[in-house]
């Protein structure tokens, strides 16, 4: 037998449909996940600041977690997002240009955009500059050949 019959919306269902759940007699929660998640997202609407002020006391209590999700969030489609955040605490300049970072300047990754794959951890400015010069070794050369004509 591997269904069980949802108290809520009284429909029979797989317990992969379930949460788990250690205290109960066959280890599965006594709502399906759709009727769960129906009963957190009311409970939440109808008390938001409740909501709220647990949210903020965890953001404080876990800043490095919240500063990890939040670049996950924005460079996890690349495909060594992982490998770039096993050194990413490790890197104390640009990799570009060698300036020091702050903690509010070492956010700025250098994104290949035609593979997904982080190249480097760059400063803002190295990585628009490379950026307005076409992010490619073209750009930078013509640049550079450039400076040297008008030197």
């Amino acid at each position: 037998m591997n269904t069980k019959i949802c108290s809520e919306c009284r429909v029979e269902k797989s317990f992969s449909e379930f949460y788990k759940n250690s205290n109960t007699k066959n280890g599965f929660s006594n709502r399906c996940k759709v009727c769960d998640s129906r009963r957190n997202k009311a409970w939440a609407a109808a008390n938001r600041e409740k909501t709220r002020a647990s949210k903020r006391l965890w953001i404080e209590a876990n800043p490095e977690k919240v500063a990890y999700q939040n670049r996950k969030n924005r460079y996890g489609h690349c495909i060594n997002f992982e490998e770039i955040m096993k050194r990413y605490d490790k890197v104390t300049n640009c990799e570009c240009c060698g300036m020091a970072f702050t903690d509010t300047q070492r956010n700025m990754k250098c994104i290949d955009h035609s593979d997904d794959l982080i190249r480097g951890i760059i400063c803002n400015k190295c990585n628009r500059g490379l950026g307005f010069l076409g992010d490619n070794l073209e750009g930078v050369k013509n640049a550079a050949n450039y400076l040297e004509r008008a030197a």
